[in-house]
């Protein structure tokens, strides 16, 4: 078994990630107590990691790539909505999708995505790791627009690009909405938004809206 996948290395992440869900911040976290917690050693701990910016780094995305899950269903879904010829899955697919990470940003979740990506940001290991996954998202989403404009079920004239980047953008945004008192935006308005913006004219667009 290599080192990245052992069974040991994956018993400290899950202890750093059950520390950080019950402190919500990795400022607090040191070698020692993470040592403890897991019962290893700290010289465990560095065969396996870097440094402690290392460790909590990949403790966060492991925990991105966790509550992202139901996220990366939705586009499976479409993906597959998309073979069957199925416009009104390939939609609700996209809406449920937007309506769950726009509800990421809100107050009262508990994922803490900002934190999440503050710390994969910090480590440059943990950084070119998480660049390339999301790399592999955002090219499997630019062909589900791709597609959907080729059947005709998106307004060929978006910009496909700009389509995913607005939409990732606000989602991250609704953050900072979240402590504005004079800005309330729902996900199941930021659903509906988006499905008229970038439904083509006709067919499914005028029988459902």
């Amino acid at each position: 078994m290599s080192r990245d996948n052992s069974d040991t290395r994956r018993h400290i992440l899950s202890a750093v990630e059950g520390m950080l869900e019950k402190n919500h911040s990795s400022r607090d976290i040191r070698i020692s107590s993470v040592a403890q917690h897991a019962c290893v050693s700290v010289q465990t701990i560095y065969y396996y990691f870097d440094s402690l910016a290392h460790l909590i780094a990949q403790a966060q995305l492991a925990q991105y790539v966790r509550i992202a899950e139901p996220l990366h269903q939705f586009l499976v879904n479409a993906e597959l909505a998309i073979l069957n010829s199925d416009e009104t899955t390939f939609w609700k697919s996209i809406g449920d999708d937007l309506m769950l990470a726009w509800s990421i940003g809100q107050e009262a979740d508990g994922w803490h995505t900002s934190t999440l990506l503050f710390d994969i940001w910090s480590d440059d290991k943990t950084r070119c790791e998480f660049r390339k996954q999301v790399d592999v998202q955002i090219q499997r989403w630019m062909s589900v627009v791709e597609l959907g404009k080729a059947r005709g079920w998106i307004d060929s004239e978006i910009d496909s690009g700009a389509l995913i980047s607005v939409c990732w953008a606000a989602v991250n945004g609704q953050s900072i909405f979240a402590f504005s008192s004079r800005m309330e935006c729902s996900p199941e308005s930021a659903r509906d938004f988006l499905l008229r913006a970038s439904m083509s004219i006709g067919g499914f667009a005028n029988e459902n809206h």
